[in-house]
């Protein structure tokens, strides 16, 4: 079952959705159509890996310093007391 759903956008965002819906062929309904699912689908994900963060962190589960100090040469970012 579907509902009728009645929102504004501004004037960019649907010059944007429509150039987009262009290139890939498809309507703007279609692409409005398919953004709540993607974005509620985004939304649980992100919940569910903070919920592990916090289940890691509750069971003692942290980065060593070291695990830590490779992220950030991995990333090119100085890290620790002498950065």
């Amino acid at each position: 079952m579907t509902s009728p759903v009645t929102f504004e956008l501004e004037e960019e965002t649907i010059s944007a959705l429509d150039a987009d819906a262009a290139r890939i062929d498809r309507s703007r309904n279609a692409l409005v159509d398919q953004a709540p699912g993607e974005w509620l689908a985004h939304q649980d994900w992100q919940r569910e890996e903070i919920e592990a963060g916090i289940a890691d962190a509750d069971a003692g589960r942290f980065a060593t310093g070291e695990e830590v100090a490779a992220v950030f040469a991995r990333l090119g970012i100085a890290y620790g007391p002498d950065p």
